[in-house]
């Protein structure tokens, strides 16, 4: 049997460079490993499913493990019943297919606690390491591209245009001109400056200064404003545990002193974030206020989500499929109204988890880095889809919903 000869670090292992090449990140497109996609994920998904069969032999679950993995379940099942009911296509298939695997992650997580904290500090050098050094070559094609008029091969996707790079694209403005923002390795400016936001205190707490100077130069190229309020609650929650009265107002007398020497040039940068954001940000309002609008006519219609539709303008033109800015929309949209109301309530468990183990912890910052760094994400749940939709989620925070860790939760370099 498969199970007998692979460890389960080894099956892990694969999960997560597996998702990170083809799944988390644009590689599969910039290294033209597209026609592998299709097996690749596939076979990816069927991962997390082997390690729970295979975690059923010896499992051990308190009442908390229990109640957290009841609520997983039926982040897995009640999308798979909506599929059943609305959905028996292909693309039915690959939307539930997307959205669940996460879920079943987390749940395989939730079922290894043990091994994920042994594990966990692991994932993170390699989320780190490759993150930083993919990105520190994307910025070499950056410079290229934007001030040396290199410009990379035009594709169209399905998901728009764009000039491809070895280790970046581009959105296409026209077949040779490249649209100003950085991507990086991932699928949008807005992933990258969320990624960066929070291996920028990664790097800062081990003092790798100079990865810590590659993200800042690669979030203030994203052009993303969300990461000035991610940052500052990373701030907010390290002066809180440092417990020094002059902290606080050291950080605000730096920060008054920055802007009065360089306001003007930082509020001129904002703005023009704006102004290009301006559409962007109108767009996002409408469909959240739209979604919120129609919840009370999706309940009664279509309590257990809704169907898949072929395309992005065809679900749009139907009135009941929004663009998932908040990513709890898309939780209503594959499961209904008890996926929706599930999804908020790990969200804010989550949150609630965090603030106790920062403010309660008597043990360095370094040992609850990871409570920080969940709550530095939570800013972007109400712009793009993040945190539960992402299948590397669970191996990196999934000791936020662990009742009790085995060890410490120190992440070593």
């Amino acid at each position: 049997m498969v199970l007998t000869k692979l460890s389960k670090n080894k099956i892990y292992s694969l999960l997560f460079l597996g998702y990170f090449i083809f799944m988390g990140t644009t590689l599969r497109l910039t290294l033209g490993l597209t026609s592998l996609s299709f097996i690749v994920n596939a076979l990816i998904i069927l991962l997390p499913i082997l390690i729970i069969v295979w975690s059923f032999r010896s499992v051990t679950l308190n009442l908390h493990d229990i109640c957290m993995s009841f609520v997983t379940s039926l982040m897995v099942l009640i999308p798979l019943l909506n599929m059943f009911i609305y959905s028996r296509s292909y693309i039915g298939a690959v939307q539930t297919s997307s959205f669940i695997f996460s879920w079943l992650v987390l749940l395989s997580v939730l079922f290894n606690q043990e091994f994920i904290s042994k594990n966990q500090d692991k994932f993170w050098r390699w989320f780190n390491k490759l993150s930083v050094i993919l990105i520190s070559l994307g910025l070499f094609e950056y410079v290229a591209c934007m001030f040396f008029n290199v410009v990379p091969p035009y594709i169209e996707t399905s998901n728009g245009n764009y000039l491809v790079g070895w280790f970046t694209v581009f959105y296409a403005l026209d077949p040779f001109t490249p649209h100003f923002r950085f991507y990086g390795p991932f699928g949008e400016p807005g992933e990258l400056a969320m990624w960066s936001s929070v291996l920028i205190f990664y790097n800062l707490l081990r003092k790798n200064y100079l990865a810590l100077a590659i993200l800042c130069i690669a979030a203030f190229a994203a052009f993303s404003p969300s990461i000035l309020i991610s940052i500052f609650i990373g701030f907010i929650f390290h002066a809180i545990k440092k417990k020094s009265i002059f902290y606080l107002p050291l950080i605000i007398i730096l920060i008054t002193l920055l802007f009065f020497f360089f306001g003007s040039y930082f509020l001129d940068f904002i703005q023009e974030v704006l102004n290009n954001k301006e559409r962007s940000l109108a767009s996002r309002y409408d469909s959240t206020f739209g979604f919120f609008s129609q919840l009370g006519f999706l309940i009664t219609n279509y309590p257990l989500g809704i169907p898949a539709f072929e395309t992005t303008a065809e679900a749009y033109a139907s009135g009941i499929s929004f663009a998932a800015n908040f990513s709890a929309i898309t939780a209503y949209e594959r499961g209904g109204i008890i996926v929706f109301a599930l999804y908020l309530l790990l969200l804010s468990y989550g949150a609630f988890n965090s603030i106790l183990a920062i403010l309660g912890s008597k043990r360095g910052f370094i040992f609850n880095e990871i409570y920080l760094y969940y709550l530095i994400l939570l800013p972007f749940v109400i712009q793009r889809e993040s945190l539960f939709e992402l299948g590397v989620f669970p191996l990196l925070f999934g000791s936020v919903f662990f009742r009790k860790l085995k060890r410490s939760q120190k992440i070593t370099v």
